[in-house]
């Protein structure tokens, strides 16, 4: 199992969060796709969750070529290029966040092409059973294709009764 699941290709992902005051302007949306970005993959507002925010918090997520390029770069080098990238997107006031965290996410996720049909149950000794979801296990990647497998995996766990 484990050989197996070594097999699958990821691809990684420079993530930065930003916090910027509630005074300042908050975006009209909730998840922008910025197509023409060598950089920047995914934007999103992720304070336009919460009702009442201390902050306005934004994700800037890197695509996957850019991440691989600067994968062992220090978060402060990566970090400033996602800022400024964001600064010319958003604006100059994008650039300069009161906060930020880095995240370095080696394995953010599959390569397109890796998902197995669908997840995993195996019978091991003594009767025990172990089961793999998530995107892996289903067509398509991503948050949809993991819940997605997981309730397939919950209805074969449930077809096949006690272990």
């Amino acid at each position: 199992m484990v050989r197996m699941l070594r097999m699958m290709s990821t691809v990684p992902c420079l993530t930065m969060l930003a916090g910027y005051p509630r005074e300042a302007s908050a975006p009209p949306w909730d998840v922008s796709y910025p197509e023409d970005s060598p950089v920047l993959q995914l934007l999103s507002h992720d304070s336009a969750k919460r009702a009442e925010p201390r902050f306005h918090c934004l994700v800037y997520q890197a695509r996957p070529r850019w991440s691989r390029d600067h994968l062992e770069e220090p978060p402060e080098a990566w970090g400033a290029e996602i800022l400024k990238e964001a600064g010319r997107r958003l604006g100059p006031w994008a650039a300069r966040p009161g906060w930020v965290q880095a995240h370095r996410w080696r394995y953010a996720r599959l390569e397109a092409g890796n998902e197995l049909a669908g997840p995993v149950l195996c019978e091991l000794d003594g009767g025990v059973r172990l089961g793999l979801a998530g995107e892996l296990f289903s067509p398509g990647g991503g948050v949809e294709a993991a819940w997605a497998s997981g309730r397939r995996l919950a209805r074969r766990i449930l077809e096949k009764g006690e272990a």
